[in-house]
């Protein structure tokens, strides 16, 4: 591997997905793969060591059984990490959480617009890291 294509893979963003069906973590893990480093979760009991050392940014499904993407994201915010979430969900956001996030996509997703959602939330967390 030439050392161009060597720092554009180390350059790829890092995402977490947290989905509790095993057949659409596949999907949207095959959708992504290309593009980004992607490391999956079945649900939200997910180390915050980890997120805040390794993780550019994380798209957790809203629900799920044991540890909710809403959990997640608040003890993700009460530990002061600000690493980008997207909440992905089928249900409407009529009832969004009071914890901030960046964005939330409801079900059926495209990987263009999980795609679009990494770009630019993890353009907006490098920019402001600069």
């Amino acid at each position: 591997m030439d050392e161009s294509a060597t720092e554009s893979y180390e350059a790829r963003p890092t995402v977490l997905l947290v989905e509790d069906e095993d057949a659409v973590r596949e999907i949207y893990t095959l959708q992504l793969q290309e593009e980004y480093d992607v490391q999956t979760a079945v649900d939200g009991d997910v180390s915050v060591d980890r997120i805040r050392d390794e993780i550019d940014i994380v798209l957790t499904d809203r629900r799920m059984p044991g540890t909710s993407g809403v959990e997640l994201l608040e003890r993700l915010r009460d530990c002061g990490i600000t690493t980008p979430v997207v909440l992905v969900s089928a249900v409407n956001p009529d009832d969004v959480p009071d914890v901030p996030f960046q964005d939330y996509l409801t079900k059926p997703v495209t990987g263009a617009e999980m795609k679009a959602a990494i770009e630019q939330h993890t353009d907006q967390s490098r920019t402001a890291a600069d």
